[in-house]
């Protein structure tokens, strides 16, 4: 029950899943390169709920539904919008409970599992850590954004147009 589904707003999802392995290649978040719009404007964005999502067979995509994912416009603002996804990425909040002020705690709510770095940690398909993308903005530089590093530390100095792991998240 952690986001609202997008053709009903009074009602949440059943539950939300989230990759164990990222994707198999790393991808810019925004290749515009800048943080403008928050998740419904990028690139990224755009390639998960076209591309990926089309990937997943009939029987999934049955049981999947669309929901409203909020994030940051970026540009150093706490202003929140939201995207309607089907797939999407954590939010800095959902993997660091430490992430508790305006704009992040009203991008989601923090993942119980996710209490420490070594927890935060993703490996991709050869065993090696990797660093992968938050939809969060860093509300204090106008085109960085949070990424948990390999370490499991989430940082906000990541450019969208560098090249990150994709973790991604859908709903039932």
């Amino acid at each position: 029950k952690r986001y609202y589904l997008s053709n009903n707003a009074s009602k949440r999802s059943s539950m939300s899943f989230l990759a164990a392995s990222p994707l198999s290649r790393t991808m810019a978040l925004n290749t515009a390169g800048t943080t403008t719009g928050g998740l419904g404007e990028w690139s990224l964005n755009e390639y998960l709920n076209n591309r990926i999502y089309s990937a997943f067979p009939d029987s999934w995509k049955q049981l999947m539904k669309q929901v409203k994912v909020k994030s940051s416009i970026g540009d150093k603002s706490i202003e929140i919008a939201s995207a309607d996804c089907y797939i999407t990425i954590p939010a800095a909040i959902e993997m660091d409970s430490t992430k508790n002020s305006d704009p992040y705690i009203s991008e989601g709510s923090a993942i119980d599992y996710f209490t420490t770095n070594n927890s935060r940690i993703l490996y991709d398909k050869d065993g090696n850590a990797v660093q992968y993308w938050t939809r969060s903005p860093n509300k204090d530089y106008a085109n960085y954004v949070f990424a948990v590093q390999a370490n499991g530390e989430v940082r906000g100095f990541n450019v969208p147009t560098s090249l990150n792991y994709v973790r991604i998240m859908f709903s039932i």
